[in-house]
């Protein structure tokens, strides 16, 4: 019997200033709160987290265990010390595709997404996306940074999609579903 595929889901946002501006502060103060809201979350598996304790250094120079060393997008501008770096970015591995969908539209991520223009950059490429990777298979950063890339060049496929346009672990389409949920994640059907 064949375990099932897990949906990677990663996102790189741009902030309008680097981590430590006090515009970002009420981001920041968020973050943690959403980190353990999805670890909470039915499906959820696991995250991208540092593996050493050097609070110090940069996001690019710490320690992500099987994740990889931090990779970007080709789209980020910004830069990668501790004091410059502004780009919010995160990488996990979920059960299914509705998992994901649940946590992205409710609780304090839901809060967080409705309030992204007032840390984030207005941007005319993708900040997020979704693929399916095999059980047992761990993504890196390197390659979440290229599926966002590919979600930018062609569009939703197989290989990287939103969830507005997703598809199920055979590569068919499937259809959004977000509108059965209520403005709790509870499901309305």
């Amino acid at each position: 019997m064949t375990a099932k595929p897990l949906v990677a889901f990663t996102t790189c946002a741009y902030l309008k200033e680097p981590y430590g501006h006090p515009s970002i502060d009420s981001f920041d103060e968020l973050t943690e709160l959403v980190y353990a809201e999805a670890e909470g979350s039915p499906g959820f598996i696991a995250r991208a987290d540092y593996v050493d304790d050097n609070v110090e250094a940069s996001d690019f120079d710490r320690d992500w265990g099987v994740w990889g060393p931090l990779a970007t997008p080709r789209f980020y501008a910004g830069g990668t010390t501790a004091t410059t770096y502004s780009a919010a970015q995160t990488l996990s591995l979920w059960r299914d595709l509705e998992s994901v969908r649940r946590f992205v539209y409710s609780g304090l991520h839901l809060h967080a997404l409705k309030n992204r223009h007032t840390w984030f950059r207005k941007s005319n490429v993708p900040t997020y996306a979704i693929w399916w990777v095999s059980a047992g298979t761990i993504p890196t950063w390197t390659e979440a940074g290229q599926r966002i890339e590919l979600l930018a060049d062609l569009g939703p496929t197989p290989t990287a999609f939103d969830l507005r346009a997703a598809f199920d672990a055979e590569g068919a389409p499937v259809e959004p579903r977000s509108e059965r949920l209520s403005r709790n994640g509870e499901d309305r059907s």
